[in-house]
């Protein structure tokens, strides 16, 4: 199933698990429920959401909740958060122009990758052509 706005997904879990947990300095695998942890959950399942294929299970597992939970927090960004607590949203966008930064240092470096490849191949049929 094709999501709206499909955009395209390069990042992982892992990738923004590890940027939210930089960012905010909080463990998201630490159950505690205070507000803010939740808020900052929130805010994890709507950039895994948006950035990645994954499901709802595969999210959630990541840190140790299940899919529902991964549902509701992304209800709740967008009812509550996005509406009213705006330190929120800029942590999303902050976090979302890191994976942004990060995807294109992956695209440049597999085009230098592709270039030292065509190299190598270009090299080796020269030598190919003089045996």
């Amino acid at each position: 199933m094709k999501r709206q706005n499909e955009k395209s997904f390069t990042s992982t879990i892992p990738t923004i698990k590890q940027l939210v947990e930089e960012e905010t300095g909080y463990d998201l695998l630490n159950p505690r429920q205070t507000r803010d942890r939740v808020y900052i959950r929130s805010v994890y399942f709507k950039l895994c959401r948006n950035n990645t294929l994954s499901s709802y299970n595969k999210i959630g597992k990541s840190v140790k909740k299940n899919h529902a939970t991964v549902m509701h927090g992304i209800n709740l960004y967008d009812e509550t958060l996005s509406r009213f607590e705006k330190a929120y949203v800029e942590l999303y966008k902050k976090i979302e122009f890191k994976l942004r930064n990060k995807n294109i240092d992956i695209v440049l470096e597999i085009q230098d990758i592709q270039n030292k490849i065509k190299d190598l191949q270009t090299r080796l049929d020269h030598i190919l052509q003089q045996l």
